[in-house]
């Protein structure tokens, strides 16, 4: 397994979303390495780490990763930051390893009441289709790539250079679409299981959303935000799907100070 390593003083982990990576990161590991040891895995099947063909892909499994990972660079307790799938992991870990996570700061999480079961995107991948949607995405000129960023971002320009082949060059390969279409085999019955496992996060949680998120919106934070026993919500005006990419200064600077506060001023 591949992973950046930076920085001195509390374990801090990020965990990119569904076929994202350390590279995620790009605009925000340097500014948390100054308060914190920070590690940006790249899950296996991810990124650069290995392809792991036979590896299971339910959320059970992909958080137990972490938890591998946790013990491989011996950290017994960490803080972690998550993005999207990668949010939904954090939560997982948290709710049951609660003696591994001090605090967590999850980015539009899917979660049960997002309506994840009925996601059309998840039920057409899932489908006969997948291989073949896979394929096409492979297949798509370098030149279009940047229309993806209008699924993730509110407004594209915002993108740093390099942003789209950064992530096309990792993602884009065939064990990366194969992980992608066995975790959405699983998507469906994973979310149905995870609402009751939810309710036993008892660490704080940060949960971040930007108000034009066109992948998980931001009606779906409150019924979560029910369901977590020590959640606060902050959100991103006008920005999208991936706030520490498309507003990162602000990102770094508001989620640190969240890190860096008191536990006993958080709930």
């Amino acid at each position: 397994m591949r992973y950046l390593f930076a920085g001195s003083g509390p374990p801090l982990i990020f965990v990119a979303g569904l076929l994202g990576f350390s590279f995620s990161w790009t605009e925000n590991l340097a500014f948390f390495a100054e308060k914190f040891t920070v590690y940006a895995p790249d899950l296996l099947n991810t990124g650069y780490s290995d392809p792991a063909p036979s590896s299971e892909c339910f959320l059970h499994s992909l958080a137990e990763q972490i938890r591998e990972f946790m013990d491989a660079v011996g950290v017994g307790r960490a803080s972690l930051i998550g993005s999207s799938h990668g949010a939904t992991l954090v939560l997982l870990l948290a709710a049951i390893q609660p003696e591994r996570v001090e605090r967590i700061v999850p980015c539009a999480p899917p979660h049960p009441w997002s309506n994840e079961p009925n996601r059309l995107s998840v039920r057409v991948y899932a489908s006969a289709l997948g291989p073949f949607l896979g394929a096409v995405a492979r297949a798509v000129p370098r030149p279009l790539r940047w229309l993806s960023l209008y699924t993730v971002y509110a407004h594209p320009h915002r993108a740093r250079p390099g942003t789209v082949e950064g992530y096309a060059n990792a993602m884009l390969r065939k064990p990366s679409i194969d992980y992608l279409l066995r975790v959405l085999h699983c998507w469906k019955n994973d979310f149905a299981r995870l609402a009751d496992l939810l309710t036993g996060v008892s660490c704080p949680v940060l949960l971040v959303w930007g108000t034009k998120d066109r992948v998980v919106p931001l009606r779906t934070a409150a019924p979560l935000q029910a369901h977590l026993a020590c959640a606060e919500l902050s959100t991103f005006p006008d920005c999208g799907h991936l706030p520490y990419e498309e507003l990162p200064d602000e990102f770094n600077t508001r989620v640190r100070e969240w890190l860096l506060r008191p536990l006993q001023e958080l709930c």
